[in-house]
C-alpha cells in the first residue's frame, strides 16, 4: 500500500543489517592508534594497529600487529591515519568475504571519517585511506567502526610508541 502523507513507518533495528548484526557479534576485533613525538631528537610518528581474534577458550587475544613508521612525518592526526590503514591491511590479509568486524581506536575524527559520519578535512587523510576502505567494501566486510577512550586503547598505544622508536632508528 502507499504511505500516506505523515505516516511513520518503522522497522526493527535487527532488520537494518546496521547495527544488528555488524556490532554485537563481530568475528574479528581491530584497534589502532597514533603518535608523534620526539625520540633521540628526532621528530617522528607511527600508526599501529592489533587483530584480535579468540582463542580456544573464547578469549579476545593479540593475533597479529601492524605498524606504519614515519621517520620524517611528525604529525600526529595523519599516524592516527597510518594507524587506520593498518587496521585496513591487517583485514585485507584476513582470508574470506563478508566478515563482521569492529575496529577502534581513540582519534574521533579518523574514526568518523572512516565510517562515513565525518569530512576529513586534510587531503592527505583521503590519499592515505580512501582506496583501503573501497577494498574493505569490495570485499563485502562489515565495519563498525568505534571510538574508544584513549585508556582503553593501550596494547595499540603501545604497538603506535614502539613504532615511534623505531622510526627514530630509521630516522638517524
Amino acid at each position: 500500500r502507499d504511505i500516506q502523507q505523515n505516516e511513520e513507518v518503522t522497522i526493527p533495528l535487527w532488520c537494518s543489517g546496521y547495527i544488528g548484526w555488524a556490532a554485537e557479534h563481530p568475528s574479528t576485533i581491530i584497534t589502532f592508534d597514533g603518535g608523534a613525538r620526539e625520540v633521540a631528537g628526532h621528530q617522528v610518528a607511527a600508526g599501529a594497529a592489533i587483530l584480535w581474534g579468540h582463542d580456544d577458550s573464547g578469549i579476545w587475544r593479540p593475533h597479529r600487529t601492524g605498524t606504519a613508521t614515519l621517520p620524517y612525518h611528525a604529525d600526529s592526526q595523519i599516524a592516527e591515519a597510518y594507524g587506520a590503514l593498518m587496521s585496513l591491511r591487517l583485514l585485507a590479509n584476513e582470508p574470506g568475504r563478508h566478515m563482521r568486524v569492529r575496529i577502534c581506536g581513540d582519534n574521533l575524527g579518523v574514526v568518523r571519517y572512516c565510517a562515513g559520519t565525518g569530512i576529513a578535512s586534510r587531503p592527505e587523510t583521503h590519499d592515505i585511506l580512501d582506496q583501503a576502505l573501497g577494498e574493505a567494501a569490495c570485499r563485502g566486510i562489515a565495519i563498525t567502526w568505534e571510538a574508544v577512550r584513549r585508556r582503553f586503547n593501550t596494547g595499540a598505544d603501545r604497538a603506535a610508541t614502539t613504532g615511534c622508536t623505531r622510526a627514530s632508528t630509521l630516522a638517524s
